[in-house]
């Protein structure tokens, strides 16, 4: 027979023994949408738990200011260097945001807006320009005063080797998908050179097209007739997304490093340290360490994030144990219950196999129709499934925030995923049933077929 003949031989079985496939169906349901919906239960509240932790990685940390002069008169010297010696903090990023407002003698103006200004490469020289992108989070309202969405020039003077912190890194990572915020080149910093974000060189109309042409190129900014900063070579190229994580929203974009000279130039006397705490587990220990230090003293704005962030971080854990239990539990049950079903399946379908191998139809023909059956009737169960899931996983989300203000959602690489190991948990089991069943019928003649 052909494969289109059994196709139809298979069609038929499904459309004149509606009662005995439709129970077959539901039981298939039931077991595919408790499968999907647990892994999107599971996978939801993970995401929802993980943009709580690392979506605010950021904010678990405790800031410095310390004078740069040799002798560190400044009291927060000494509490910077206790802290940053435990083990629960990790390596700390420093820098000085220039006044640029007071370095041009602009007593009217709060910030530099980055129309006022224009870079120069290779003699050629790009006009700076507003485009109304600078805050990430909001459309732009024309009602607003355009002041809100200026974009500033702002220049940060790095006293460190690292530009930000492992926590800055971390929370970039979930929002931004990136390992690295480094687009070309290099983040380490020499006197005369400059780390520039594409955002900025896109603002002077600076193509970003071919980023590492730019790396070794020179760049000076001026402002009105006044130079900010001349010929610069660029070293490295930043992610603008880097800026959407909360501690760096309004931080400078481009970064010099510190010499004499420039602190000088600028007026630096100061550099803010960012010091990073590894897990708000270990934020209380760092907070007690730090009370004992006179000069510094309790920090209760970061002790509330951090029992905040803690609790979460608790509640992940509780829910991916529960989660794995229940997972190990429904599958066992759901195994038990496939087997039932088929078992059932195959015992009906005994006789009609044992007849049809008495008339004289080849057994590799009895097996295709079989599994064409069942291909068809599991397309029709795995497209239902995903439609019940997704509508019992609204009604639960919209639960959820009526409850405790939180929502599960997922993305569209959750969603494939989901479906992906639930068609596999489906066919797996499937497979093995039909494998075990099959075998038993290959085993026995048609004249016993037809007598069970």
């Amino acid at each position: 027979m052909k494969f289109t003949d059994c196709l139809s031989v298979a069609w038929y079985n499904l459309t004149h023994k509606k009662r005995f496939y439709v129970r077959l169906f539901l039981n298939l349901l039931f077991m595919t949408v408790s499968v999907m919906l647990w892994l999107s239960v599971l996978s939801a509240l993970s995401f929802a738990h993980n943009s709580y932790l690392y979506g605010a990685a950021s904010d678990n940390v405790m800031y410095f200011n310390i004078n740069r002069s040799d002798d560190h008169t400044n009291d927060n010297y000494d509490a910077f260097c206790s802290l940053n010696a435990m083990d629960e903090t990790m390596r700390a990023a420093a820098s000085a945001k220039v006044d640029l407002p007071a370095y041009l003698h602009k007593d009217g103006w709060s910030f530099v807006n980055i129309k006022y200004t224009e870079a120069v490469i290779n003699e050629k020289r790009f006009q700076g320009e507003n485009d109304y992108s600078y805050y990430f989070e909001r459309e732009y309202d024309r009602r607003e005063l355009p002041s809100k969405y200026s974009v500033p020039l702002h220049l940060a003077v790095t006293a460190t080797s690292a530009l930000w912190t492992d926590n800055e890194l971390t929370e970039y990572r979930f929002k931004a998908g990136r390992n690295t915020p480094l687009l070309a080149g290099t983040t380490e910093l020499a006197e005369g050179q400059i780390v520039i974000s594409d955002y900025i060189l896109q603002r002077f109309g600076i193509s970003t097209n071919r980023l590492d042409d730019l790396i070794g190129e020179h760049i000076s900014i001026f402002c009105e007739g006044t130079t900010i900063l001349e010929d610069y070579e660029i070293t490295g190229i930043l992610d603008r997304n880097l800026f959407h994580v909360d501690a760096l929203n309004d931080s400078p974009q481009i970064f010099i490093a510190e010499s004499d000279d420039v602190c000088t130039q600028f007026g630096i006397t100061d550099f803010s340290y960012r010091l990073p705490i590894d897990g708000y587990e270990n934020t209380d220990t760092v907070l007690r360490a730090a009370e004992e230090i006179q000069s510094y003293g309790w920090d209760y704005i970061l002790e509330y994030i951090s029992e905040y962030y803690a609790f979460i971080a608790h509640m992940q854990t509780i829910v991916r144990k529960i989660g794995g239990l229940f997972g190990i539990t429904i599958l066992s049950a759901l195994s038990l219950m496939f087997y039932q079903a088929f078992s059932r399946y195959f015992s009906d379908q005994r006789s009609w196999y044992g007849m049809l191998s008495a008339v004289g139809m080849e057994r590799r023909n009895l097996h295709t129709i079989i599994l064409s059956e069942l291909g068809i009737l599991l397309l029709f169960v795995f497209i239902t499934a995903a439609v019940t899931a997704r509508l019992l996983m609204i009604l639960i989300s919209q639960a959820m925030y009526s409850l405790i203000g939180t929502t599960l959602t997922l993305n569209a690489a959750q969603t494939a995923a989901i479906l992906s190991i639930s068609l596999v948990v489906l066919l797996c089991l499937i497979s093995l049933v039909t494998s075990l069943n099959m075998w038993s019928l290959r085993r026995k003649p048609a004249v016993e077929l037809m007598k069970s």
